[in-house]
């Protein structure tokens, strides 16, 4: 019987203290605040409860009443919002191939092909096709990481003569 009424005790302390927290989003955001049931479950009728979904109205009269220079920062906000966006997925799809070299995978057997001599050629040539790039990738790779690296070792020399002098 204790621990009944611990627990509607719990739900009556978590529900006060809910209530500031819901009139303090409701301050910063401007909408009203729903009242709270009456203990028979019939809402009072004293307060109004207005739900909107979308912008509110509100917003659309701050809008119309904004100056012409704030709907133009806010539209541009928007633009440059939406272009970022656009250049992040971009980015994460050229950095995802760049990372990930063509992996060629396992060789084909001729039991993967069923034993069928053309079907396992043709696997087998696809399968070398694949290696072949792979191995031109790593090898530009390397290059590119040689080139840099003679490149900053030059760049110290540098440095150091100029140091020197």
């Amino acid at each position: 019987m204790e621990n009944n009424n611990t627990a509607v005790d719990a739900e009556v302390v978590l529900e006060d203290e809910e209530a500031p927290v819901a009139e303090a989003v409701a301050e910063e955001t401007g909408t009203p605040v729903a009242s709270e049931p009456a203990k028979d479950g019939v809402a009072d009728s004293s307060e109004e409860i207005d739900v909107s979904i979308g912008d509110s109205p509100t917003q659309k009269e701050d809008a119309e009443k904004a100056p012409e220079w704030v709907r133009e920062v806010r539209k541009t906000n928007r633009e440059l919002h939406r272009k970022n966006r656009e250049l992040e997925e971009k980015l994460k799809a050229i950095s995802a191939t760049e990372n990930n070299p063509v992996d060629p995978g396992p060789k084909p057997t001729l039991e993967g092909a069923d034993y069928d001599t053309e079907k396992y050629e043709t696997k087998l040539a696809e399968w070398f096709d694949r290696k072949r790039k792979a191995a031109e990738l790593q090898a530009k790779a390397e290059e590119e990481q040689q080139a840099q690296q003679a490149e900053w070792h030059k760049k110290l020399e540098n440095y150091a003569k100029s140091k020197t002098e």
